[in-house]
């Protein structure tokens, strides 16, 4: 279900973006669809290879599961990287604007994530602590962390999440409809990067373990962290345009 999600989301989302290139003629849509079919497996190995590395001590011990999709498994600063670089390579190929495809992908990338954590919800994870609230969710014991056999009822991260990604994804649709901001100033990127560093800032606290760490430091709140000063260095950079 996870990987159904994700796919149909994609999918949709692509093809509403080939609709604004072909109404703005902001690039050429075979330009679009030619970097489409190598930013789908960049965005699935590089949130593979991040999700394996946050979880090193369970791949560690079973490596057969290393390529085991069907239950899930992608980390998405590892995704966001990956396709960073490649929609960069790409466009410099083209002599393009990088930024306009990053304004474009990023507009709809939060319906992406909203799928996933969707998915999340139908393969029992993305849970965090353990609490009494009335929206809490029952967890299968077999699924619970030993340290938390006996609870119940977890925070809904996945739910938390999709909800503040909603809200981001309504912003930025704001952005572009109603403040007819331009792709290629690197404004909507800018305030996607903004928005979902700090998403994940708010709700890395609820989340139980498992987290890459080097050097006793949590990664995730660096990578959150550097969403954001990038996210403001270019709104900032670009405000006046």
């Amino acid at each position: 279900m996870y990987g159904l999600l994700i796919a149909t989301t994609s999918i949709v989302c692509l093809l509403l973006i080939e609709k604004i290139i072909k109404k703005n003629k902001v690039v050429p849509v075979n330009d679009f669809w030619n970097l489409a079919l190598i930013l789908i497996p960049s965005a699935i190995i590089g949130g593979r290879i991040y999700h394996i590395l946050d979880y090193w001590d369970y791949y560690s011990k079973f490596p057969n599961e290393i390529l085991n999709f069907k239950n899930g498994g992608m980390g998405i600063f590892g995704a966001i990287i990956f396709c960073a670089i490649t929609v960069y390579f790409f466009a410099k190929s083209k002599k393009q604007n990088p930024l306009i495809y990053l304004d474009l992908i990023v507009l709809f990338a939060p319906i992406v994530q909203i799928g996933g954590r969707i998915g999340n919800f139908f393969n029992k994870e993305l849970f965090g602590f353990p609490t009494n609230k009335p929206w809490g969710i029952y967890i299968p014991t077999e699924l619970r962390p030993e340290q938390f056999l006996n609870s119940l009822k977890f925070h809904p991260l996945f739910a938390y999440e999709s909800i503040l990604l909603f809200i981001l994804f309504s912003f930025l649709a704001d952005m572009y409809l109603n403040k007819k901001i331009l792709f290629g100033t690197g404004k909507i990127l800018g305030v996607y990067l903004i928005g979902y560093g700090l998403i994940r800032t708010l709700l890395e606290p609820l989340r139980i373990g498992n987290a890459l760490v080097v050097l006793n430091f949590d990664l995730i709140y660096l990578f959150a962290v550097t969403m954001i000063v990038v996210g403001l260095l270019i709104v900032t950079k670009n405000f006046k345009k």
